[in-house]
């Protein structure tokens, strides 16, 4: 079994990091009063920060050779696990939509008829070309680039 890390996109953790920013200046903003709800409020906040920050950098993708599979997890829950036999097509992709993705250098994967899985391993050649080794019929449709 192969694993991959997911790429960390920089856009994705300036997002993060001005809400919780904005989070953090809309509590303290009219001062801090350390009562009991102040305390739970930040504790709260700071059991978020950790858990979002877990999450975002555990993202793994594993090609498993022996199944033909590949399996997707986020720190220890298993996002999707797909037959490599059935990927038709990998398209490269930019897009803002919710995934296991921790960039938006993106890899849009395409299984059964209607079925995707938006990632962003961090080598995406070298994970094209384990998965090609698999199923040499999955297509390949890259983003164009402006020059």
């Amino acid at each position: 079994m192969k694993k991959y890390k997911s790429k960390i996109g920089w856009e994705i953790i300036i997002i993060l990091v001005l809400v919780f920013a904005w989070i953090f200046y809309d509590i303290t903003k009219s001062g801090i009063n350390w009562d009991l709800t102040s305390i739970i409020a930040f504790s709260l906040l700071l059991l978020l920060i950790i858990l979002i920050g877990y999450l975002l950098f555990s993202i793994r993708y594993f090609i498993n050779f022996d199944k033909a599979e590949l399996l997707v997890k986020i720190g220890v829950f298993k996002y999707a696990e797909i037959s490599i036999s059935k990927i038709h097509k990998i398209k490269e992709t930019r897009t803002i939509l919710s995934s296991p993705a921790a960039s938006l250098d993106r890899l849009e994967v395409f299984y059964h008829q209607f079925n995707s899985v938006i990632i962003s391993p961090k080598n995406k050649k070298e994970f094209i070309q384990d998965l090609h080794k698999i199923n040499p019929e999955i297509k390949i449709k890259y983003r164009k680039t402006k020059k």
